[in-house]
């Protein structure tokens, strides 16, 4: 049952359009949530993000959550990356990746024991001020 389960499991979770409910942090659609976004400006991040699904089911545990989001800084060829990541180090700063621990819980198919687990995944890329370089940023401001 569990390997029938596991099959149909990962004959969906390839589909892109997928909404993946367990990490989904989202309010019902409202009238004052829709207000609340009219003021909203919007940004974009200076540093290059790679964002990835990793799914942790395997043929021997069952995982929940299923899977995690993985946030990476990283470097690319593309014209608008680099320039952004160049805007950042013009400044003096750096991309840094940012780390985050998740908890979990596994089981074996086999059992019915449950048991805990934690994670440190990537979780975000941020341009910040680099003190080893620079010193303390209060010295500049």
């Amino acid at each position: 049952m569990a390997a029938r389960t596991r099959q149909h499991y990962d004959e969906h979770c390839d589909e892109p359009s997928q909404v993946l409910p367990e990490y989904t942090e989202t309010l019902p659609g409202s009238r004052v949530r829709g207000l609340r976004q009219l003021g909203v400006q919007k940004h974009y991040p200076i540093c290059h993000l790679e964002r990835k699904i990793r799914r942790l089911n395997t043929d021997e545990y069952e995982y929940r959550p299923a899977y995690y989001e993985e946030i990476l800084c990283t470097a690319s060829s593309n014209d608008d990356v680099t320039s952004n990541n160049e805007i950042c180090s013009s400044l003096g700063f750096s991309c840094v990746q940012w780390n985050k621990t998740i908890h979990l819980t596994r089981r074996r198919y086999s059992s019915d024991c449950w048991e805990t687990k934690t994670m440190v995944i990537p979780a975000g890329c941020e341009c910040m001020w680099p003190v080893h370089r620079l010193g303390d940023i209060n010295l500049h401001v």
